[in-house]
């Protein structure tokens, strides 16, 4: 039943017996713990990061009063 909603169900279920109730919770607090911020090119070009974000937001699709 992979792939379905019961089949999900069952692997939480199993996934909990296994590593108990706080699995879920601490894989999401590991998630991009394995990568040092000094390390990534957006962290050393502050201002192209800047740039690159400022052109992002003006290529989004919802208009100023969706936004606010």
């Amino acid at each position: 039943m992979s792939g379905t909603r019961t089949g999900g169900l069952r692997a939480v279920q199993t996934n909990k017996e296994r590593y108990g109730d706080d699995w879920y919770s601490s894989i999401g607090f590991k998630g991009g713990s394995g990568h040092r911020p000094e390390t990534r090119w957006f962290h050393k070009h502050p201002e192209m990061a800047k740039k690159y974000g400022k052109i992002g937001g003006m290529k989004s699709k919802r208009t100023r009063k969706e936004l606010q």
